[in-house]
C-alpha cells in the first residue's frame, strides 16, 4: 500500500476566523473494517496536523475498468460547541497527495423564541 495525507482547515462562516479546538474525526476502511482512524483538535490556525491514510497504488489508476477506485475514501466529521456539526462523506485521498479539506462552521442561532413563547396565553406583556 501507498499513502496520502489529509489536513482539515476549519474556519468560521465566510472564512473570517480560524476555529481553535474543533474536534476533527476521520473514519474509513482499515483492513476491510470501517472505523475511526484519527481524532485531532484544530490548532491556533484552525488546522489539523497532516494525517497519513493508506491508499491503493498509483498504478491502479492506469488499469481500465478497475473494480476498485484508485484512491482511498474517508469521512470527516467536524464538531465544535456553539456550531453546527459538519460531515464530509466519501472524501477521496490519492497516493502521494496531501488533500486539504476546507471547512466553514456555521454558528448556532440562540433560541430567540424561548422568551416570546413564555408570554403566550398568560400575563401581561
Amino acid at each position: 500500500m501507498e499513502t496520502g495525507y489529509i489536513i482539515t482547515e476549519v474556519r468560521s462562516r465566510g472564512e473570517a476566523l480560524p476555529i481553535v479546538g474543533a474536534t476533527v474525526t476521520v473514519s474509513g476502511y482499515e483492513a476491510g473494517e470501517f472505523k475511526v482512524l484519527n481524532v485531532q483538535l484544530t490548532d491556533s490556525s484552525g488546522s489539523t496536523l497532516p494525517f497519513e491514510i493508506e491508499t491503493p497504488p498509483r498504478s491502479e489508476s492506469l488499469i481500465p475498468d478497475s473494480p476498485e477506485p484508485p484512491f482511498a475514501i474517508i469521512n470527516i466529521e467536524i464538531d465544535k460547541s456553539g456550531f453546527l456539526t459538519q460531515i464530509f462523506a466519501e472524501v477521496p485521498i490519492f497516493s502521494g497527495i496531501t488533500t486539504i479539506q476546507p471547512v466553514q462552521l456555521i454558528p448556532l442561532i440562540p433560541d430567540v423564541h424561548r422568551n416570546v413563547d413564555s408570554n403566550i396565553g398568560g400575563g401581561e406583556i
